[in-house]
């Protein structure tokens, strides 16, 4: 698609999208940078701020979700964000504004930014899991996953990120780069789920080669 309509931004989004469940963060950034400077103002490309935001580029993480501004989805990654950036305080006042479904896991996540700990906060972390488990994309789960393991749910979180990859979403650049894991990389876990995001990515390349 993308040899016929070089100048497609739907197209060069299409393909950041590809890559980004592919494991293959600079591919994706250059392609949602085309897709964006191609079309400006569409509202569509914000969720090229997720591949930003695993590669740990917040800025411009935010620019894309700022594309779709005031939207429940774009508070919610502008909680993400903040709380990537060290900010809970600033990411209360948008986790507040979130709807309680299971794609948001707003009680989950505004615990984490208030610093709850214990068996109560146990619980609504496994409350949350066991929400999103029926969301059939893989990506909520592996993002939920790294957001479990920084709030200190780090045994949900990993077993969330590690069902997100048997599940094709590869996320090996994500967890290389994502702020979310900056303290989790030196874990037994870690690198058995990196080894395994790699063999993903690596089955992806080939099969894009082989194509």
């Amino acid at each position: 698609m993308l040899r016929r309509r070089p100048d497609s931004a739907q197209a060069h989004f299409t393909m950041a999208y590809v890559l980004r469940y592919g494991g293959v963060l600079e591919e994706a950034m250059q392609e949602c940078d085309t897709a964006l400077h191609l079309d400006p103002g569409n509202y569509q490309l914000r969720s090229c701020s997720v591949v930003f935001a695993n590669s740990g580029n917040l800025e411009r993480a935010q620019i894309f979700v700022n594309l779709d501004a005031g939207s429940d989805w774009s508070n919610n990654m502008t909680a993400s964000l903040l709380m990537r950036g060290g900010k809970r305080d600033e990411a209360r006042e948008f986790v507040q504004r979130l709807p309680d479904t299971p794609f948001y896991a707003r009680n989950f996540v505004e615990g984490c930014v208030q610093g709850r700990s214990g068996p109560e906060f146990d619980q609504i972390a496994q409350e949350a899991e066991s929400r999103m488990s029926g969301i059939p994309d893989s990506e909520p789960g592996f993002y939920r996953g790294m957001e479990m393991v920084f709030c200190n749910q780090s045994q949900i979180g990993w077993r969330m990120i590690g069902e997100a990859i048997s599940k094709n979403y590869c996320g090996y650049g994500a967890l290389q780069n994502d702020p979310f894991l900056a303290k989790s990389r030196q874990t037994r876990e870690f690198e058995r789920l990196l080894s395994e995001a790699k063999l993903c990515r690596d089955k992806f390349l080939a099969a894009r080669n082989q194509n």
